[in-house]
C-alpha cells in the first residue's frame, strides 16, 4: 500500500500485487489514520473477523464501517461543520496496514491490469443528500 496526500490534493491509496494496481481517490476525505499492523496492540475488529482475513491471507480489501469508534471520534472534532452531511467510515486492511478514512464524498477507483495495461474505472458512491419532493 502506498499513500499520497498533501495540501490541495485528495488522499490517494494505491494497492498492488503482481497482477493488479488499484488506485482509490478519496475526493472529499475529512480524516484518516494509518496503523502499522505489526505495532497495533488491538485489532480494529473482533477475533472471528481476524480469522476470516487470516485465511484469505489479508488480501487488499476495503469495507464500510457503521457506528465505528473512529467515526465517532472524528464527528466530535468536526462539530457542526458536517451536521447536514453523512460521514462515511471505511477501513482498508492489507497484510501490513490498517487505514481508516472518514469521507462524505464518492471514491474514484481505477483498476489496472499490470499484464495487459487495461484500465477500468469505478465509483463508490458517497453521501447522497435527501431531497424533499
Amino acid at each position: 500500500m502506498r499513500l499520497q496526500y498533501g495540501d490541495y490534493s485528495n488522499l490517494m491509496v494505491v494497492l498492488d500485487d503482481d497482477n493488479f494496481e488499484i488506485t482509490l481517490d478519496f475526493r472529499g476525505d475529512i480524516s484518516f489514520h494509518c496503523a502499522d499492523e505489526s505495532k497495533w496492540l488491538l485489532l480494529p475488529y473482533d477475533k472471528a473477523a481476524y480469522g476470516y482475513y487470516l485465511k484469505k491471507k489479508f488480501d487488499n480489501v476495503i469495507y464500510r464501517i457503521y457506528n465505528g469508534k473512529y467515526q465517532t471520534f472524528t464527528k466530535k472534532y468536526v462539530g457542526q461543520v458536517f451536521q447536514e452531511v453523512e460521514l462515511i467510515h471505511y477501513i482498508i486492511i492489507t497484510m501490513n496496514y490498517y487505514l481508516e478514512i472518514i469521507t462524505p464524498a464518492p471514491i474514484d477507483v481505477r483498476v489496472k491490469n499490470l499484464k495487459t495495461d487495461e484500465c477500468k474505472k469505478y465509483i463508490i458512491e458517497g453521501y447522497q443528500p435527501k431531497t424533499n419532493l
